[in-house]
């Protein structure tokens, strides 16, 4: 294939990715997690298998007697499992600032946040009050077995 092709398949593949992805780098971490396991990936199994993959191309280029670009490196270490210890001092202490820096961040709220809140003291509710009541708990239970079977 022509390079001239090949650069204008990777744009319209950028430009699609862009428009997929609009409004998605203003998600928190928690929220972008969500959305992923909402549709059936595993954001850990997804950052596992990221780290092999960039580690692999590191020692690769290392096994070809070249320095591995800078920026795969930062992905060797930045996805990194928690366990592991960094090459460096000064990375290990970058990484120790985005895990504390994860502690002092705020966390995004839901859109959709659902409160239910019920009081059941005898003789405080209607008998029409204690069934929409046994209603709602009953639809509360349907939505938490149907979201944690989802998940099994």
């Amino acid at each position: 294939m022509a390079k001239r092709h090949v650069e204008r398949m990777f744009e319209e593949v950028r430009e699609l990715a862009e428009r997929i992805t609009a409004g998605e780098e203003k998600l928190g971490t928690s929220q972008l997690a969500e959305q992923l396991h909402q549709s059936g990936i595993d954001p850990d199994a997804l950052k596992r298998r990221l780290h092999e993959a960039v580690r692999a191309l590191a020692d690769r280029e290392r096994a070809a007697g070249r320095v591995p670009p800078l920026g795969l490196d930062q992905a060797v270490e930045q996805t990194a499992p928690d366990d592991v210890m960094p090459s460096s001092p000064k990375k290990a202490e970058e990484k120790m600032n985005r895990w504390l820096d994860r502690f002092g961040s705020g966390f995004g709220i839901p859109d959709q946040l659902e409160v239910a809140r019920s009081y059941r003291k005898s003789g405080d509710v209607s008998e029409s009050e204690q069934t929409e009541l046994d209603a709602l708990e009953e639809d509360l239970k349907e939505s938490i077995k149907k979201k944690h079977d989802g998940e099994a």
